[in-house]
């Protein structure tokens, strides 16, 4: 059982050490198995001795295989590991800071002393759980929302830590008994990639999928791409660039390897299309419910175009080029759920020093908003560009559409859709992580946040792996998703919040006074502030007794002529690491 002491000790950077020595040594037993088949092709000489010599070749052969196929799942099996382990260390810091901040110590076995209210002269109310509200009642409740997320971050970090040291344990005790399962360990000499599996896990971590990516040869991930587009287009953890090939077979077709041709969703929503059109055309009414009927076919038939269109408005964006002539990529295509989910990025994530990731809110859908997001995509990569004198290339700039945010309807009062749109987010930027710290490449990775998107943001981000995420930034905030800046797994000092200063009423007002969406991040203790002045947009509103909203997101508008938009320009020196 693992003991709350235990973990100051947890380093992923060992594992991360040890997953390497594994594809190390994989790579130095292959290079091995690969000279002696060379040697043995040579061979020539018949007869008995040379038949021995034959057989003892390859036997030895096989045990090099064998080698190959226990490194091979000792790197999975560490690269698993580190993943949970970078959980539990931003839980553990997490943690401690929040310890830190209410003054309430950790003991060795992770518990607290109970949490005493601090009210003083007020007395409770009956039928209500706190005293009339004041700035004291307030404040005493705001600490006991620490305390409950300091108790919640304890608990987190045991439960993770339980889970890691159990399936390292089963995977390294496997390997020691031979009895480990390599799934495409099977695969011998002769395979391009050998001991590692032909497909990944769904039960894989990012960087799982990244390390078995990393080692897989150029045909073999091409194979996988033609094999299923759909898993691997939204697979995190693979680089960015094959996400793009995969996402694009599947809006536009392909033929696979039997020369079948494979429709895309572009093809197969112009099909629903004839196909509606044609039911209302041959329709030839007879039943007294005529009309109503009628009205079926007709919604029908709109809802099929207006699926059309959709594509149609995405497939419009990825035709498009930043201003230095940057690439437009397609990471996400995910038609279940309620509506289609998408990510595009402006610029090559691959390699870019600066990836930041945008999340929008309420009203978000492909079909509305897909063009104004790569517009905002390409907004913060040429203001970052301006801000920080940096080259076009060292920026790329991510439009997240991949979860069902709510529309203009009742859900937006409630943090259902971010509670499930948040694991999306955290997998997706740790698949990002994960891949470029594979290839050993750095990154400076940043989340900007915008509404409903930033509660959801929030949310993942209290689950986040520590170093994922290295600048966190709220803006148009209705709810952090947290009550205290220590809880996510973000450094503290890189949390920013951007507040615009009028006819934005969506920051700081959840439907339920906080206690769910968590509190409006302007009020965190020891969150950074950027600036609010978002006056120089060219959308800016500047009449203070306009539409209440006018400008809530002003926070990305371009400036207008001779002007700066302030907000955009502090938001942007984040992202390039300059801030």
């Amino acid at each position: 059982m693992v003991a709350w002491s235990d973990l100051e000790y947890w380093r992923s950077s060992y594992l991360d050490e040890s997953a390497n020595a594994g594809g190390d040594g994989r790579r130095r037993t292959r290079t091995q198995v690969e000279e002696l088949a060379g040697h043995f092709d040579r061979f020539r000489s018949e007869g008995q001795a040379a038949d021995a010599m034959r057989g003892a070749g390859s036997a030895l052969q096989d045990d090099l295989d064998h080698l190959v196929q226990m490194a091979s799942e000792y790197m999975l099996a560490c690269e698993e590991a580190a993943d949970g382990v970078r959980r539990v260390e931003a839980k553990t810091r997490s943690a401690q800071e929040i310890s830190a901040e209410i003054g309430y110590p950790i003991k060795e076995d992770g518990s607290l002393d109970p949490f005493v209210p601090e009210y003083e002269d007020n007395k409770p109310v009956p039928g209500l759980q706190v005293p009339p509200m004041n700035s004291q009642t307030f404040a005493s409740v705001v600490k006991q929302s620490k305390y409950e997320e300091l108790q919640q971050c304890i608990a987190d970090a045991l439960r993770i830590a339980e889970e890691v040291d159990a399936a390292l344990e089963k995977r390294l005790s496997a390997l020691a008994n031979g009895t480990f399962d390599g799934g495409g360990a099977r695969e011998g000499r002769d395979s391009k990639s050998p001991g590692l599996p032909d497909d990944a896990d769904p039960s894989w971590s990012p960087a799982e999928v990244s390390a078995w990516w990393h080692a897989l040869s150029d045909v073999e991930r091409q194979e996988c791409i033609e094999r299923d587009p759909a898993t691997y287009g939204n697979l995190d953890g693979i680089d960015m660039a094959s996400r793009d090939k995969a996402n694009r077979l599947v809006l536009h077709g392909y033929t696979d390897s039997g020369g079948n041709h494979v429709p895309g969703l572009i093809e197969k929503a112009e099909a629903a299309v004839a196909a509606a059109q044609d039911k209302i055309d041959n329709a030839g009414y007879q039943s007294p419910r005529e009309s109503d009927l009628g009205a079926a076919l007709r919604l029908d038939l709109e809802n099929a175009q207006h699926d059309l269109e959709e594509l149609r408005r995405l497939d419009a964006q990825l035709q498009r080029t930043g201003a230095d002539g940057a690439p437009t990529s397609l990471l996400v295509l995910d038609p279940s759920g309620e509506r289609l989910k998408a990510a595009v990025a402006v610029g090559d994530v691959d390699n870019a020093k600066n990836v930041a990731t945008f999340v929008p809110g309420m009203g978000t859908n492909v079909h509305d908003s897909i063009e104004s997001y790569v517009d905002t995509a390409n907004t913060l990569r040429d203001t970052t560009r301006d801000v920080a004198g940096l080259d076009p290339s060292d920026t790329a700039v991510v439009a997240w559409l991949g979860y069902d945010a709510p529309q203009h309807d009742s859900s937006v009062a409630s943090t259902e859709k971010a509670e499930a749109g948040a694991p999306r987010l955290n997998s997706f930027l740790t698949g990002i992580k994960s891949w470029r710290w594979e290839g050993g490449g750095d990154l400076h990775q940043t989340v900007v946040s915008h509404s409903y998107g930033s509660t959801t943001a929030g949310l993942a981000m209290k689950d986040i792996g520590a170093g994922v995420v290295d600048d966190f930034i709220y803006t148009g905030s209705p709810g952090a998703g947290t009550s205290t800046v220590g809880s996510l797994g973000v450094d503290p000092s890189h949390v920013w919040v951007s507040a615009v200063e009028h006819l934005d009423w969506v920051k700081g007002i959840p439907p339920d006074h906080w206690e769910s969406f968590g509190r409006d991040p302007v009020d965190l203790e020891g969150i950074q502030h950027l600036s609010g002045d978002a006056s120089g947009a060219s959308s800016y509103y500047a009449n203070r007794f306009g539409w209440i909203f006018a400008n809530h997101s002003a926070y990305f508008d371009a400036p207008a002529p001779g002007r700066r938009n302030k907000a955009l320009d502090d938001i942007c020196r984040v992202i390039a690491g300059a801030k």
